[in-house]
């Protein structure tokens, strides 16, 4: 049923109706960075980025603010949000001072009743505030100060969480080849083959674990096959890029798109982030560093001021970076 209570909805595609949904307000890519601007002959005209802030260390359920393996990043107000992947919790920092604030799930919770099972990506509407959260069967939706709402699933393994152009949920569902768009109280929109997926066939190497979307585009990338895969937003391919072409890559990761069509792409075993137009389907050069590059990135997260939040997988630690511009 497509009912909602304070539980689990589930979601049922052919009943949900979304007439009570204002799908022409409050376009979300005017809190995006203009990347596009600063495009000049293929390369992006950043004067370099400078660390701000590192936050977190490795730890364990025993310690509270430590980080286990984190992947997701939000950020609301002044807080950054981090999905502490294998503590199961989801942690709040302050984004000045890099101090911890509150968790989500686990021993040092806010409500003890909430449980994930390896939260993975993290969005916020921009206007409500409402947080949401994937694990490896739900979308969980909480309040700005971390109280739940509700969960909501009808996906076998969800991978990847992002807010389309109307402020809506957007995941793919890997093992049925579908992405799944959905408004925040669990009612389904839409459900689009993904064809890149398809087109692979049933391809055991296939990883998709991370995507982010624009105004038209869907970028996913496929740890596993080594490859990025671009389409439009109702599924159909674009592109599938093979990562032992060029640019050669090796294990591309988090996506974060601006307010057009360029995004951000992690090479995560490279140690480098890429620059990548959907609608022309061409990278750029890399995203130049001054300083220490980051090192086996997980997520990538631009936010409208030009701040770049990368999580390092491997160190279980967050790097805030600032972008320069002309």
């Amino acid at each position: 049923s497509s009912g909602i209570n304070a539980d689990i909805v589930e979601i049922d595609c052919t009943s949900a109706s979304i007439d009570n949904v204002d799908v022409s307000a409050n376009d979300s890519y005017c809190n995006k960075y203009p990347l596009d601007d600063y495009i000049d002959n293929r390369r992006l005209r950043l004067t370099g980025i400078k660390q701000t802030l590192h936050i977190g260390n490795h730890g364990e359920n025993h310690s509270k603010d430590g980080l286990n393996f984190p992947i997701g990043l939000a950020a609301i107000n002044d807080q950054l949000i981090v999905c502490d992947n294998f503590n199961h919790r989801v942690q709040f920092y302050n984004l000045f001072s890099g101090d911890w604030l509150f968790a989500i799930g686990g021993k040092y919770g806010l409500d003890s009743s909430v449980q994930f099972r390896h939260p993975s990506a993290a969005v916020v509407h921009p206007f409500t505030k409402q947080i949401a959260i994937k694990d490896d069967k739900f979308i969980h939706i909480f309040d700005s100060s971390g109280n739940f709402i509700r969960k909501f699933s009808e996906f076998n393994r969800p991978y990847g969480l992002a807010l389309t152009s109307n402020n809506d949920l957007i995941t793919l569902d890997p093992n049925r080849k579908f992405l799944v768009t959905t408004t925040w109280d669990g009612l389904c929109i839409s459900k689009y083959e993904f064809h890149p997926l398809s087109q692979l066939g049933n391809n055991k190497l296939s990883k998709c674990r991370f995507l982010d979307v624009s105004k038209e585009f869907v970028v996913v990338t496929d740890l596993g096959m080594r490859a990025i895969y671009s389409s439009y937003l109702d599924g159909f391919t674009v592109a599938m890029i093979n990562g032992y072409d060029k640019p050669s890559f090796r294990e591309p990761t988090g996506v974060s798109f601006g307010s057009g069509s360029t995004c951000l792409i992690a090479d995560s075993k490279r140690h480098r982030i890429m620059v990548y137009n959907a609608a022309e389907d061409q990278f750029y050069s890399d995203l130049q560093l001054n300083v220490a590059p980051p090192t086996r990135i997980s997520d990538i997260l631009l936010d409208v001021d030009g701040y770049l939040y990368v999580s390092n997988y491997e160190n279980h630690s967050i790097f805030i970076y600032k972008l320069d511009n002309d």
